[in-house]
């Protein structure tokens, strides 16, 4: 790798670096002024705004959109879509920098910056996936606190208001934006059918379906949301009991699945000569198609047998 080649990587690496550090902050910086504002005006949520469900996607593009950013809402991470992509574009420009500098190839470039991509999109779904695991165990809570201010002589709106207020988070989350979305005039039931589809938690669809079908034909809710929490419940206590019983599985499983996927790293990294030679013949890159896709299948055949539906 010649000089000239190492000063432009490192300019390169170092403009992009500057460059979307300087975005984020001044992003940063234009939303703390955005809340100061809002907070001036007295208003109790800066995103009152976005409270109201989004019409229907148009296109595509638009639901691709929509998806990622309730990926990112789902993470609990505290910072906006757009901050979220500059932080996934700053780690995939810096993978992929570091992979180039260290053997001077381009085409290591290239799989550092899949890499970069690749783990962060794993840790945003890593960080959506548990916190839908602690809201789960969070609603049977909600649900008897939602049923006992019934009971108590409360209306419905004012009985979420409070279980909204009541909840930890992050179902207090999702359940303040289900009562701003009230007090702007909708329904609760079709602020809680916004909430499901945002969240994607089976139980949660539940909750919304049954406070719709209530809201149509009445009878007896404070029973209906007891069932349902004492269902949720003892799903959650039977989740826990699975994963303790099956954690020395999910660790076989673990190992088994990512053992190859390391080893082919390690030779990517360490003798991309031994790589090259699948690379550079028709037959050998075939082989390397077909060990990917079993590879896959056998990843997914785990992640089916430690699977539970409930």
């Amino acid at each position: 790798m010649s000089q000239e080649q190492i000063l432009v990587a490192i300019v390169s690496g170092v403009t992009a670096t500057v460059v979307m550090a300087g975005y984020l902050i001044c992003h940063r910086i234009l939303v703390n002024r955005r809340v100061a504002a809002l907070a001036a005006l007295s208003m109790e949520d800066p995103t009152l705004e976005s409270a109201l469900p989004l019409p229907p996607a148009r296109d595509w593009s638009e639901r691709v959109d929509r998806r990622f950013a309730d990926l990112v809402h789902n993470s609990g991470l505290d910072a906006s879509v757009e901050q979220v992509i500059g932080l996934i574009l700053l780690c995939c420009v810096g993978s992929g920098a570091g992979f180039y500098l260290w053997r001077g190839e381009l085409w290591l470039g290239l799989f550092g910056f899949i890499l970069g991509l690749a783990l962060s999109f794993g840790y945003l779904l890593f960080r959506a996936g548990r916190r839908r695991w602690q809201m789960h165990q969070q609603m049977p809570d909600a649900l008897y606190l939602l049923s006992r201010s019934l009971r108590a002589g409360m209306g419905l709106e004012h009985s979420f208001h409070l279980v909204s207020q009541e909840s930890p988070q992050p179902l207090g989350d999702e359940l303040r934006r289900v009562s701003e979305q009230v007090k702007l005039g909708l329904a609760v039931p079709a602020a809680l059918q916004s909430a499901s589809e945002r969240v994607g938690l089976l139980d949660f669809s539940v909750f919304s379906a049954i406070l719709s079908i209530h809201r149509h034909t009445g009878g007896q809710l404070p029973l209906l949301l007891d069932r349902l929490a004492a269902g949720i419940r003892d799903r959650v206590q039977y989740q826990g009991q699975f994963r303790a019983a099956t954690a020395m599985g999910r660790v076989s499983a673990i190992a088994l699945g990512a053992a190859v996927p390391c080893i082919f790293l390690w030779y990517i990294l360490f003798q991309p000569e031994t790589v090259q030679m699948f690379v550079q013949t028709p037959g050998g890159i075939a082989m390397l198609g077909v060990a990917g896709i079993l590879e896959i299948v056998g990843v997914l055949w785990l992640y089916r047998i430690l699977k539970t539906d409930m």
